[in-house]
């Protein structure tokens, strides 16, 4: 009994350490638009190098916002419409952005 006990308790304690480690890799993007800018339009995030989709979200309120994970840092192109972009290095941690004046 008691060896397993001791089994568990390393088996939640390696879990926990790779939860603890997972973030930080992690990225968050929090933008802001005009108010110009209708709520549920989309902002699409693309890889710069081959032009494909990564990632999108919706505009609420003036704001959108991007959560993932990364493991490098690389070069991405925030759009929004087709005369609004940013392009960005997208790396961990939290990145603010306004796109509210091209």
């Amino acid at each position: 009994m008691m060896k397993k006990t001791g089994f568990m308790v390393m088996i939640v304690s390696m879990t926990l350490l790779v939860a603890c480690d997972s973030d930080k890799n992690n990225f968050v993007i929090n933008g802001t638009v005009s108010n110009e800018i209708a709520n549920g339009e989309i902002v699409f995030m693309t890889d710069y190098n081959t032009g494909l989709i990564i990632d999108s979200a919706a505009v609420s309120r003036g704001k959108f916002i991007f959560k993932g994970i990364t493991d490098d840092a690389k070069a991405i192109t925030l759009s929004l419409r087709y005369d609004l972009q940013a392009d960005v290095i997208l790396d961990k941690g939290t990145l603010t952005i306004d796109m509210s004046d091209p």
